[in-house]
């Protein structure tokens, strides 16, 4: 059975809505204890919960790191709450940002990863590098290179 190529122009036109954005992260709201929020990272086995807002808008993230490095501190997280920790400093980028530009500003601005939100703002998801990863394993199969000069290869 044949493979149908997908043609640059299509391939182009893939967005972040696109891929699997909702995977690799839980969400929480910032008067969660921090003991709990990292009780449910752990048991979703994800290293990242995102801060969402009761409008559902993004205001922060926690990372296990963090947290980790406060218990190594022996610091009790049991009486702080998400809001007293969350990182505040997030790339943020609309839901139809083609693919294209994604990798252009992982490269430029050597970001990672990016919350995913609507266009009125509202949280639609989390790409992450290994998104991207995915990303262009996909278009290589098309024949497109998400890192290189737009021509099919």
């Amino acid at each position: 059975m044949a493979t149908e190529e997908v043609p640059t122009e299509t391939a182009k036109m893939l967005r972040v809505r696109d891929m699997p954005i909702t995977d690799e992260h839980i969400t929480v709201l910032p008067t969660l204890s921090l003991r709990e929020c990292s009780r449910q990272m752990f048991a979703a086995r994800h290293g990242t919960a995102l801060v969402l807002d009761e409008q559902r808008q993004v205001v922060g993230m926690v990372r296990s790191d963090q947290i980790l490095e406060m218990v190594l501190a022996q610091r009790d997280i049991s009486d702080l709450t998400v809001r007293e920790v969350m990182e505040s400093q997030f790339q943020e980028v609309e839901e139809n940002v083609e693919l294209t530009e994604i990798a252009k500003l992982i490269a430029d601005e050597q970001t990672r990863s990016f919350v995913v939100v609507d266009k009125q703002g509202h949280y639609r998801g989390y790409f992450s590098s290994a998104d991207l990863r995915s990303a262009r394993q996909v278009l290589l199969k098309v024949g497109f290179d998400l890192y290189g000069d737009d021509a099919p290869r």
